[in-house]
């Protein structure tokens, strides 16, 4: 039975690794410890060579005493460093060290003052004892030269003898000397305290000479001169007591000053000590950190060599093992019968490696058998599988390109779904401000008109009303495309020549116009004669085919081709394209050019409003391809765009044909005589202000008597009380009834009563509803004179027979 395991040779490798994590750990902690150290010494360092620089500048002279002297800041950065770097020292010493040097700042300035006022009082005591000294000399000169005492006694200074108390005048004359000599004694005792002299020695002397002083002094008082010899005693005496004083106090001071510099030694010794005691204890730390460090360092190098053994030791082993364990598989492989021996000498874990390889062996050899048994019949069975499943996948790969072609289908139709929905919701969007745009255009149009009837033809103000007429003639006209974009803008379908049409549009102005601004552009056209003709509007026709070719000349700045052709086309399945066109027959109608092409991502967006991509102020409104859509819809008809990148777009719309109808002519001028008022009463219905106005002025101005009313609650009370001969009805009245109820209310009030229909919308379904039940025509704001005139007076002038509701 084997005995060695490969277990156990991991157990012993886990522990040395163990070990020395453990060693690392302790290694890396005291590496930690070694920096802490080196930081606090480092600290200490800075903290005693701050105070050596401090004790430096202390060996100077003092400073004047003030708030934040440059020692007291040295003091407080010491202690701060002490706080920072966690320094086991005591900062009440520097406290206190900077307290003893500020009491020494004050006593020393305090006793260079009083050191001043003792020299300033030296030539005062020096002087009055001169004054005595000069006057007793000359009083002995003068009894020299007399050979004789006299009674009276004159220097010159008025002094006279005291007959009571009378001295020898030349024990007088001693005595004054030797008050000088005391004095010359006390300079002595000041001049040894400079000299350095002990101050408690000095006090001593200074006290006994001082006393000596003033008993000469006395003596000189009791027994001298009269008088003014009295008034220098006093004087003398009074000086002596002030340096005396002053004397004993700069004493103290100096003896104050040497206490506080003792005390100043002491605790600088006592930090310096601190400092050294704190720096050799972190050094020996750090010492024997260093050696803690060597020895973990030692530690860890045996414990990789033993783990680097170990390694070498068991890679030799399991080398050898897996060797052998590579050849006995390779025999395996090559005959599944072989069976490997275990030895005594293999590890455990390759023994087990090995029987159960063996046992694996004879597993498969047992079922390598049964499965050269089974082949044969599964591959046959396997045939027959592939041949029902190739069957059934060309099914499914039909069924997957047909769904795939009505998944792009219903793709296409959400497309166009969503093109169809965007073009409705911005037409009412565009209806809803063309509305409210042809009510303030009323007044713009309408009102030059009255203004140029009253002006003569050479009044100076004629040509500049015209050109605001003619400004709101051409914004109606910007309108009237906000309102075929809205589909609401077509209110006539007369029958059209298409062919006939498009030769007006090329003898046009307007087509010249766009021709004189390309002129590198050359215009063609091939009409089918003969294709018939269809219901619709020649204005909006025409508008179509001039935007069509405006947008054709505009894909051209170097010049090309403008193609206009028209045919007759019979659609027998549905053409799948921009727009699909469903089976019929249709009049065609092809512009196409020789320019740029239109981009695949604007493809998309050619027919919404305002999108362009043509040079700004060169592109009109932005609603000319808008606006073919809207027309195109509102016939009933489809487009078709054949886009070539780089060569060129052709539009190809179609129409229904309409074989039955024939083309309609031109209506004639209408004389002016035709719509001139009779005095009939016209009631204007309108919720504007400015339109009730316009109404007014215009109908006032061709001949008719004018009420007006903001509401159709308030035109059918007005009727209730007085009749009218006609009504000028709005159909869109947002804050009350609209035109359609207003009339069905006035139907029931007065019947029969004649009515002219007006709005800023093309005609509507509740337009055609106010016409069923007794409604006359319908005009379009904004209207001008001879419109509004012409509709109101047919409307009169037709009988009053009405079909009721």
């Amino acid at each position: 039975m084997p005995s060695r395991s490969l277990k156990k040779g991991l157990y012993i490798f886990i522990a040395a690794i163990l070990v020395q994590a453990c060693v690392m750990a302790c290694d890396v902690y005291s590496r930690h410890r070694i920096a802490v150290s080196d930081a606090t010494l480092h600290a200490i360092r800075e903290v005693e060579r701050n105070f050596l620089e401090t004790l430096a500048e202390e060996s100077h002279d003092l400073p004047e005493p003030a708030a934040d002297m440059p020692l007291t800041r040295h003091y407080r950065t010491m202690a701060e460093m002490i706080h920072r770097g966690g320094l086991e020292l005591d900062t009440a010493i520097i406290e206190r060290r900077n307290q003893l040097y500020r009491e020494l700042t004050t006593l020393k300035q305090e006793g260079r003052l009083l050191h001043q006022h003792l020299n300033r009082m030296l030539p005062s005591l020096t002087s009055s004892v001169r004054y005595i000294h000069e006057h007793h000399i000359a009083y002995l000169q003068n009894l020299i030269s007399r050979g004789k005492l006299d009674q009276d006694y004159d220097t010159g200074e008025g002094f006279s003898r005291s007959p009571v108390k009378a001295a020898p005048e030349l024990d007088i004359v001693k005595m004054a000397v030797a008050i000088q000599t005391g004095m010359l004694d006390i300079f002595e005792t000041f001049s040894k305290l400079e000299r350095g002299f002990s101050p408690a020695a000095i006090s001593v002397e200074f006290q006994e000479r001082i006393q000596a002083f003033y008993q000469l002094v006395n003596i000189l008082e009791d027994y001298s001169l009269d008088a003014q010899d009295g008034l220098l005693v006093e004087e003398l005496l009074l000086n002596g007591r002030t340096f005396e004083n002053s004397f004993k106090r700069f004493i103290a001071i100096e003896k104050s000053i040497r206490r506080l510099s003792a005390d100043k030694d002491r605790n600088r010794h006592y930090l310096l000590g601190q400092i050294k005691t704190a720096k050799a204890h972190i050094e020996r730390a750090y010492g024997h950190l260093e050696t803690q460090v060597e020895t973990l360092q030692r530690l860890s190098l045996l414990v990789n060599a033993f783990m680097l053994c170990l390694l070498l030791f068991f890679s030799k082993r399991m080398i050898k093992a897996f060797r052998r364990t590579l050849d006995e598989t390779g025999r395996i492989q090559e005959n599944l019968s072989y069976q490997i021996p275990v030895r005594t000498s293999d590890f455990v874990e390759f023994g087990t490696i090995y029987n159960a390889l063996n046992s694996m062996a004879g597993t498969i050899n047992s079922q390598v058998v049964k499965l050269e048994e089974s082949r044969d019949l599964l591959e046959e069975r396997v045939q027959m599988r592939t041949s029902e499943l190739s069957h059934v996948n060309n099914q499914l790969i039909a069924e997957i390109q047909d769904r795939i072609e009505k998944e792009k289908q219903h793709r296409e139709l959400e497309a166009k779904l969503s093109r169809a929905r965007k073009m409705e919701a911005i037409g009412t969007l565009a209806g809803g401000v063309a509305h409210d745009l042809n009510n303030i255009l009323s007044g713009i149009i309408s009102y030059p008109e009255l203004i140029l009837m009253d002006l003569p033809q050479d009044h100076p103000l004629r040509d500049s009303v015209m050109a605001i007429k003619s400004s709101g003639e051409k914004a109606a006209t910007i309108v009237e495309d906000l309102l075929t974009l809205a589909r609401r803008g077509i209110a006539t379908h007369d029958p059209v020549d298409l062919n006939a049409l498009v030769n007006q549009f090329i003898d046009s102005p307007e087509c010249a116009n766009i021709l004189r601004h390309h002129p590198a552009v050359r215009m063609r056209s091939r009409l089918t004669p003969g294709i018939g003709s269809m219901m619709g509007s020649p204005v909006h026709l025409s508008k179509t085919i001039m935007n069509l070719v405006s947008n054709a000349a505009e894909a051209m700045p170097d010049g090309g081709t403008i193609d206009i052709v028209t045919t007759l086309k019979y659609i027998d399945f549905t053409i799948r394209g921009y727009d699909d066109v469903k089976e019929g027959e249709y009049l065609k109608l092809s512009v196409g050019d020789t320019g740029e092409g239109i981009a695949e991502e604007d493809l998309e967006r050619i027919f919404e409003p305002f999108f362009t991509k043509k040079q700004m102020g060169r592109s009109g409104t932005g609603l000319g391809m808008a606006v073919v859509w809207g027309t195109v819809k509102d016939h009933a008809g489809y487009i078709d765009v054949k886009n070539r990148p780089g060569s060129g777009t052709t539009f190809s719309l179609y129409f229904p044909l309409n074989r039955a109808i024939p083309v309609k002519d031109g209506d004639a001028a209408i004389p002016p005589e035709r719509y001139q008022g009779r005095g009939e009463t016209v009631l204007v219905v309108d919720d504007v202000r400015e339109q009730r106005e316009i109404a007014t002025r215009i109908l006032e101005k061709i001949g008719y008597q004018v009420a007006c009313v903001t509401s159709g609650e308030m035109a059918v009370a007005y009727l209730q009380q007085q009749p009218a001969d006609i009504l000028l009805l709005d159909m869109i009245m947002p804050r009350g009834i609209d035109g359609l109820e207003t009339y069905r209310r006035v139907a029931e009030v007065a019947p029969g009563q004649k009515a002219v229909i007006a709005s800023g919308f093309s005609e509507s379904e509740r337009v055609a509803e106010a016409q069923r039940i007794g409604a006359g025509p319908y005009i379009k704001k904004p209207y001008g004179i001879e419109q509004i005139g012409l509709v109101i007076r047919e409307e009169l002038d037709r009988p009053a027979i009405r079909k009721s509701a």
